[in-house]
């Protein structure tokens, strides 16, 4: 590992540890370095509403101060705190469905609108799902033990017996290939989906 991989890495544990000791000054600064990402992230999957995705980030970084006393066992802070925001865009989605499922209530041009954005999401996922089908058994194995088992590049390439960059070079050559089919079927809003799929996987 270069000194500037490892300056990186031994600044964010420290930052961690401060963070798990309760520094509130330490969580600031988390919050300053990652929020604007995490809001760019958010907002076109919360039909880009400013004050819900802001909601989404308070939420996101409330429980990471919540669970203060375990951060110091994070791997990636930015890849940990984008997982939870895809978690919880998942349980807005949800909610979204089940409070439609039983609210008759909802005007003509609500109704319309929500079901065309439940249309879109399920949509979305499923080309997703198609085209990482069509991926080499190799690449669609290193894929899913990545981005559903959340599977270490260490562990990955442990269980496969090859190197961790042949790991790395499948998973960009994976990403490379779904971004380039969702763009060629779906065109540039279906690039959100992928970013949400896959995003912090490296």
């Amino acid at each position: 590992m270069n000194k500037k991989g490892s300056h990186t890495e031994c600044s964010e544990f420290s930052l961690l540890e401060r963070i798990a000791n309760g520094d509130k000054e330490a969580f600031t600064f988390l919050y300053s370095k990652y929020a604007s990402s995490l809001y760019t992230f958010i907002l076109p999957f919360v039909r880009h509403s400013k004050p819900e995705a802001e909601e989404v980030i308070q939420e996101v970084f409330m429980k990471l101060w919540h669970r203060r006393e375990k951060v110091i066992h994070i791997r990636s802070v930015e890849s940990y705190l984008f997982r939870m925001a895809k978690n919880k865009l998942f349980d807005l989605h949800k909610q979204r469905q089940a409070r439609n499922q039983v609210n008759g209530g909802l005007d003509i041009e609500e109704r319309h609108n929500s079901a065309h954005e439940d249309f879109v999401f399920e949509e979305y996922y499923e080309s997703a799902q198609e085209i990482i089908e069509r991926l080499t058994p190799q690449r669609k194995r290193i894929f899913l033990m990545r981005t559903q088992k959340e599977m270490p590049i260490a562990d990955i390439a442990l269980s496969l017996k090859i190197s961790q960059s042949a790991v790395k070079k499948q998973l960009y050559e994976s990403i490379r290939m779904v971004k380039q089919q969702l763009y060629n079927e779906h065109g540039w809003p279906m690039m959100w989906w992928i970013w949400f799929l896959v995003y912090a996987v490296l």
